[in-house]
């Protein structure tokens, strides 16, 4: 699922867990949400994150989890298309891949705050 952002702004969203049957997963102690995203190589482990946010038990709003985006996230990022993807990590140690590697489109602001 492609992601896309206004460079510079706030964006605040709720990520769901799902079960494959449908059911939602609730985070447990310990458990965290990694939702990293990489400009390029996405398969090398030299590439680093260039914005990393996570999410536990905590940050539950509704059904899902809060992932806050800052404006200093984007603000000197070029607008075009870089690559992310998020997991759960477990209180165990263990990983699973809850959204494959996608699009993360960081879209042109005119205005900005003042």
């Amino acid at each position: 699922m492609d992601f896309e952002i206004v460079r510079g702004t706030n964006m605040d969203i709720e990520y769901i867990i799902y079960y494959e049957d449908g059911s939602i997963y609730n985070l447990q102690d310990g458990d965290k949400i990694i939702f990293g995203v990489k400009e390029d190589d996405v398969n090398s482990d030299n590439s680093k994150y260039i914005i990393k946010k996570i999410a536990t038990s905590k940050d539950k709003i509704n059904e899902g989890y809060g992932i806050y985006f800052v404006p200093s996230d984007t603000l000197n990022l070029e607008h075009k298309n870089y690559f992310y993807d998020v997991g759960i990590q477990t209180s165990d140690g263990k990983y699973y891949m809850t959204t494959e590697c996608s699009i993360f489109k960081v879209r042109r602001a005119i205005t900005s705050k003042e």
